[in-house]
């Protein structure tokens, strides 16, 4: 009996037992004879770069062939390493939803898919969901992140929405459950409230433990991330790192600013505005917050070792998140953390014992918080830190992240051979 679609077919060391209906077949293989193509779609490389990059390198090391199909304006002045194959999108933008530029985007994708021929298609982001029921792919993984703007956004006049009411039940919800029917096709969310959700969604799913997987982020390599001793008392430096939306909760960071002009503290917001994102702050709006000094603006940083060195407590008053990436990196630098009680953002903290949880949409309590840590013996702080690290190093370390993401994709992909063969 041949097998076309295999190089080579070995009676090796790995094997995959599957119930095929109702008869159970032994397939017995090598994985490493066949070609296995992994191709992320990610609407922004620098993302990609700095979230998916060490995953997308891991799957590089197993064997997978490994591509990247993003916006062709996010790749400008970028480095890209040299195992990675690039698609530019001339089409996708973020916060863009125009039916033309969706179904131009559409043409492109198809086109790439039609020439890369994937095994696995790794998606991230919600805004790619309406595409897979029209994209022609043996198997997805739906990478939520965080359910985004559409969904948990509460902020905006009446026009914003009912947009969103429009896109997240008219578009989006319909497409979910059309996408899910299909048994291949999987959701990666990163905390259980949005599990909870989503569920929600799913109610007509029987088995939806079986298509939706919780995986807390996409892993951090604390190899790169050292920790510092706290800096010196005065002044005391609280540093926010985000992307400057107004969901983030920076504007309850400058009012708690505001409330604490008597203590020697430097309030650092580091970031970049996003202008295709509705919740974007201006860039005029936060250069005014500077000049009056509410808070000191640093810009887009790349040196998370750099910024948390000069830091003793990190902050991010978000409205929601998945699992906010740079308060696990803040914890691996060995700094406290100040956070709100909310989705994804809990999941960082241990209370009390790595940092402390606050309400959301409450500039006073943040405040607060703020006062109090500034009032804390610098060893207690040093201790916390040290936990903290520990604490991503046990639940949120690249190695554990990509050992269950990667054998999402290799089961996909012995899925994928026993169709072929039977």
């Amino acid at each position: 009996m041949s097998y076309p679609h295999i190089k080579n077919f070995y009676l090796l060391d790995f094997y995959q037992k599957i119930d095929w209906n109702s008869m159970t077949f032994f397939v017995v293989f090598d994985e490493r004879f066949m070609s296995k193509k992994l191709l992320f779609l990610v609407g922004d490389a620098r993302y990609f770069l700095s979230h998916r990059q060490l995953l997308a390198k891991a799957a590089f090391k197993q064997g997978w062939e490994v591509a990247l199909m993003t916006s062709h304006s996010s790749l400008q002045n970028l480095s890209l390493p040299p195992w990675l194959s690039v698609f530019p999108l001339q089409h996708v933008h973020r916060g863009s939803f125009g039916l033309l530029q969706n179904v131009l985007a559409l043409k492109e994708m198809k086109d790439v898919l039609a020439d890369y021929h994937p095994n696995v298609l790794h998606s991230v982001g919600v805004k790619f969901i309406p595409f897979s029921t029209l994209l022609n792919v043996p198997k997805a993984l739906y990478d939520l992140g965080g359910l985004g703007y559409i969904f948990t956004s509460s902020e905006g006049s009446l026009k914003d929405r009912i947009k969103r009411s429009v896109l997240k039940n008219v578009i989006f919800n319909p497409f979910f459950a059309r996408t899910f029917k299909n048994p291949k096709n999987q959701i990666l969310i990163q905390n259980p409230d949005d599990l909870q959700d989503l569920k929600k969604l799913f109610f007509w799913k029987k088995h939806w433990e079986q298509v939706i997987h919780i995986i807390p982020g996409s892993g951090i390599d604390l190899s790169v991330f050292n920790v510092h001793p706290i800096p010196p008392k005065t002044p005391f430096v609280v540093s926010c790192v985000s992307r400057l939306l107004k969901d983030k909760g920076i504007t309850e960071l400058v009012q708690a600013a505001r409330l604490l002009k008597d203590l020697p503290l430097e309030i650092r917001l580091y970031g970049a505005v996003d202008p295709n994102n509705p919740s974007s702050l201006t860039e005029q709006k936060v250069q005014q917050w500077h000049q009056q000094k509410d808070i000191i603006f640093k810009g887009f940083a790349t040196d998370m070792n750099q910024v948390y060195q000069e830091t003793h407590i990190a902050v991010l008053p978000s409205y929601r998140e998945g699992l906010p990436r740079s308060l696990l990196e803040a914890a691996g630098c060995g700094r406290p953390i100040i956070t709100t009680d909310v989705p994804g953002c809990r999941q960082t903290v241990v209370p009390e014992i790595t940092g402390w949880l606050i309400p959301a949409k409450d500039p006073e309590a943040l405040a607060e918080q703020i006062r109090k840590s500034f009032l804390t013996a610098p060893q207690i702080l040093t201790d916390m830190g040290q936990k903290g690290r520990l604490f991503v190093q046990n639940y949120f370390s690249d190695t554990a992240i990509h050992h269950k993401i990667l054998g999402l994709y290799s089961s996909s992909f012995t899925l994928l051979i026993l169709q072929t063969f039977f």
